[in-house]
């Protein structure tokens, strides 16, 4: 079952739309909303300058959205515009769901960053859990509010609210989740791929081409490519030198270091691979090319280090997937902004 809006198939039908929604209602329900105490705004600098630098995740949320948008818009031979109102409502929308994942996981986790992150701004006092609530429903209310404005985007976004909901809540079953970080990784990543659909039912009221006569093989290999880098960043998060290991599980005591750096490089080679093919396929610039290859070449090398000298200083695998993810996004967004304009159309 589809429900249409105009020229737009909202997936999952009116019955999921329904229960995404009763989810979203049931869960803030239990996010008791208590006004801040004097010094919010000053607390909360000091807390998105350690756990969320705005002006970094703003950039990092235009490049995504522009990159995904002009990608689409060449496998479907449209031009989709840099910058309009439904790209800003796809930057926007990128911004408040990490922002709101990365909320969601203060007040979700807030035990564990007792005991393993006392230095954290909420287990450190910097910040009050009033501070994270009041905040994570300001957010909410204005990704709901500006999703309602455009409308046709509305149901696709509560879908992605409700599961980041249900992430929240550990998807009821809170004892499994923290017994078992692959069950917890397998619950959490397809968030998304929920949220590149999101991304491609803007596209679909950008180009006015309907969501069910997308090229969709060509769709579910974008997801693969977003869903791999990013999945590498998670797993370098959780890897770490032997002499580092506690109680805080991570993926280098469960797969042991070659097999946890294996991982997060075999689902790098995969983003590789099908940057690889869509810049042969699409005949995308040199530009992307070069920024594909290196960000991979980096990001296998430090990989490669750590697997044959498991030690402390070759631990720190995270800044090189996020390089990597910000070659991919670097290289989409030029190859669709910057170099349009120097071609001169």
């Amino acid at each position: 079952m589809r429900v249409v809006f105009k020229n737009t198939v909202i997936p999952g039908g009116r019955n999921a739309q329904l229960a995404m929604a009763a989810i979203v209602q049931r869960v803030l329900r239990t996010v008791k909303l208590e006004l801040p105490r004097s010094g919010y705004r000053g607390r909360m600098r000091i807390y998105f300058a350690a756990m969320y630098p705005i002006t970094l995740h703003l950039v990092v949320s235009a490049l995504l959205c522009i990159g995904l948008l002009g990608l689409l818009g060449r496998v479907h031979k449209v031009k989709a515009p840099s910058l309009d109102v439904v790209s800003i409502l796809g930057i926007w929308s990128i911004f408040a769901v990490k922002l709101m994942i990365r909320l969601m996981d203060e007040l979700k986790d807030k035990e564990t960053d007792f005991k393993f992150f006392p230095d954290r701004p909420l287990p450190s006092g910097k910040v009050q859990e009033s501070d994270i609530t009041f905040t994570l429903w300001i957010v909410i209310a204005q990704y709901l509010a500006v999703n309602l404005w455009v409308g046709r985007a509305f149901w696709m976004a509560v879908i992605v609210l409700g599961y980041a909901c249900l992430m929240f809540k550990k998807f009821y079953i809170p004892d499994l989740l923290d017994r078992s970080l692959l069950l917890t990784v397998a619950t959490h990543n397809p968030l998304i791929p929920i949220m590149l659909v999101y991304m491609f039912t803007l596209f679909s009221i950008q180009s006015g081409i309907p969501l069910r006569t997308l090229n969709w093989p060509a769709a579910l290999a974008i997801i693969v490519m977003y869903w791999a880098m990013f999945f590498s960043q998670e797993v370098a998060r959780k890897i770490r030198a032997q002499e580092d290991e506690n109680a805080y599980v991570t993926y280098s005591q469960l797969w042991g270091p070659r097999g946890a750096v294996a991982i997060a490089g075999g689902a790098e080679t995969i983003t590789c691979a099908l940057g690889l093919y869509f810049s042969w396929s699409l005949s995308l610039s040199p530009v992307f090319l070069t920024l594909l290859a290196t960000g991979w070449v980096v990001a296998l090398w430090a990989n490669i280090r750590f697997a044959f000298s498991p030690i402390r200083a070759n631990a720190k695998l995270a800044p090189f997937a996020d390089a990597f993810i910000l070659c991919v996004l670097v290289g989409l967004g030029v190859e669709f902004t910057v170099l349009p304009n120097l071609r001169g159309g």
